[in-house]
């Protein structure tokens, strides 16, 4: 990738005014300026030219190119203003998308995704995924062959690059007490969504604890024992779960709200800034390969649906900045991107 290019790598900062419950926005526009990777494809006119004029998500991707253009050549503060229009009309026309058609506050992951998800559908295509392979002997073989069968399902129906970015495998393998692996069932997974406390409410001090602990096996027996269509019996097993690969941008998101909203935790997790070793919840090829650095947290004051959003995020003179909508400050300290207002943390994969 070419660094002087500023579309790519942009040189300046530039705020963006809050339009009324929209600094959710806000901070995710700025971590997706940050991702080099995908400003890339935007600039290759074999990627543009697959942009599909009939799909509805499709205005999505011309109105970030559009505002991306704008905010990685300039300084100062801009309204985002034909952006937001835009993704209110299209949204009032999906009711997949309804959530962001009126000016309530919203999620930053969740609007993360959804851009993600437009840039995706507006390109995506069918393409031929021959997958070769020997007898599966082992177990190890086993979960190869059903993970890259359930990708090769999904990539022939509905594949654009952003899915190698974004999207990691996950695993989740039914062991007998044998242990024998009786099911593998693989998904495609884009958020990392970790706990920050365990059953018992006892807070977490550090983001391995929250990953071991959401990776942890869990044992299905007695009345929620498993169920064999094999042998047509219940069986007592354990559930594991684990990654097969992850994406070269990983995003993390930390639960501290509960399901319906109303309570929130605040402890402060602290978390890798230049080095995330990711290697031990891997099962597939060269786990090694998977180490992380940060490049954008995305911090949450208040409650879910009364909140502030903003953002610390790295920038190519290697300086974190922290970005509140209009209002950008140099980051003294990077100990000061661990608190408990962190919420969302994207990593980008290292080059090793």
């Amino acid at each position: 990738m070419d660094i002087e290019n500023e579309k790519i790598f942009p040189k300046t900062i530039m705020g963006l005014q809050n339009m009324g419950n929209t600094c959710y926005i806000n901070s995710c526009l700025q971590v997706l300026l940050r991702i080099p990777e995908l400003n890339w494809l935007l600039e290759q006119d074999d990627f543009t030219e697959r942009i599909k004029e009939d799909a509805i998500e499709t205005i999505i991707t011309k109105q970030w190119i559009e505002l991306r253009d704008i905010m990685c050549c300039n300084e100062g503060i801009m309204r985002p203003n034909q952006f937001l229009h835009h993704m209110r009309e299209m949204a009032k026309e999906n009711p997949m998308y309804e959530m962001f058609s009126g000016i309530e506050q919203n999620d930053t992951p969740e609007f993360f995704t959804f851009v993600i998800e437009c840039i995706h559908k507006s390109v995506s295509r069918k393409v031929v995924y021959r997958l070769q392979y020997d007898e599966p002997k082992t177990a190890f073989d086993k979960i190869k062959l059903s993970c890259l069968s359930m990708k090769k399902k999904v990539n022939e129906k509905d594949y654009s690059e952003l899915v190698d970015l974004f999207y990691g495998i996950q695993v989740t393998k039914i062991v007998s007490e044998k242990n024998v692996v009786e099911s593998v069932r693989p998904e495609m997974c884009f958020w990392i969504s970790l706990p920050i406390v365990n059953y018992n409410n006892d807070p977490f001090d550090e983001l391995h604890e929250c990953i071991q602990w959401g990776l942890q096996p869990e044992k299905l027996e007695g009345e929620n024992a498993w169920y064999n269509e094999k042998t047509k019996k219940k069986e007592n097993v354990k559930l594991i779960k684990s990654y097969w690969c992850l994406p070269s941008i990983l995003c993390i998101n930390l639960n501290r709200f509960s399901l319906d909203g109303s309570t929130k935790l605040t402890n402060e997790v602290n978390f890798p800034i230049n080095n995330l070793d990711m290697s031990p919840y891997v099962e597939g090829d060269n786990p090694e390969q998977y180490k992380y650095e940060l490049f954008a947290v995305v911090n949450h004051m208040g409650g879910l649906n009364d909140g502030h959003y903003t953002v610390f995020i790295k920038h190519n003179n290697s300086k974190w900045y922290h970005i509140n909508d209009e209002r950008i400050q140099e980051v003294g300290n990077v100990l000061a991107l661990t608190s408990s207002l962190a919420y969302c943390l994207f990593y980008r994969k290292k080059n090793e």
